[in-house]
């Protein structure tokens, strides 16, 4: 059986008890990334610079990442695309009949984290007048009890 070098576990966590474990194990996790990157750690990392035709030296331009960044999310008008289709659910969210407070929230926070991914968060204050807005009559007591406390 062949296993893939590609595979990549979680990294240990460090408890504050766990030092003298946690320090072979990131060890070991690290060496498994690749040695180099063991190295890095050891040696210390700097980012790669280039010299430009004045003979300055920068720091080397991230292409593969601004390429991979667009790839992944698209040019400016994809992106504002995506903001109005985020904004658009997000207006039309309801509490389903049979759907739980918990299950209506986690709906709410990925549109949220969706919209926060995409360069326009959404305060907490836009996010508790949705929950207000968008509940069933079964939560009327609770809303006007939250409305009354003006803790919202």
């Amino acid at each position: 059986m062949e296993v893939s070098k590609n595979i990549v576990f979680r990294p240990p966590v460090l408890d504050g008890s766990n030092y003298a474990l946690w320090k072979v194990k990131m060890r070991v996790f690290i060496k498994s990334i690749e040695e180099r990157a063991w190295q890095r750690v050891l040696d210390g990392w700097s980012p790669p610079k280039i010299e430009d035709a004045d003979g300055d030296t920068r720091l080397k331009p991230e292409k593969a990442w601004d390429i991979l960044q667009k790839h992944c999310e698209g040019s400016e008008s994809v992106r504002k695309t995506r903001l109005r289709m985020v904004a658009s659910k997000f207006e039309s969210l309801r509490i389903e009949n049979k759907e739980s407070i918990l299950e209506y929230d986690s709906r709410l926070r990925q549109l949220s984290n969706e919209a926060h991914s995409l360069g326009d968060p959404m305060s907490n204050e836009r996010m508790v007048n949705k929950v207000q807005r968008s509940l069933s009559e079964r939560f009327n007591v609770k809303v006007c009890a939250i409305e009354e406390s003006k803790d919202t």
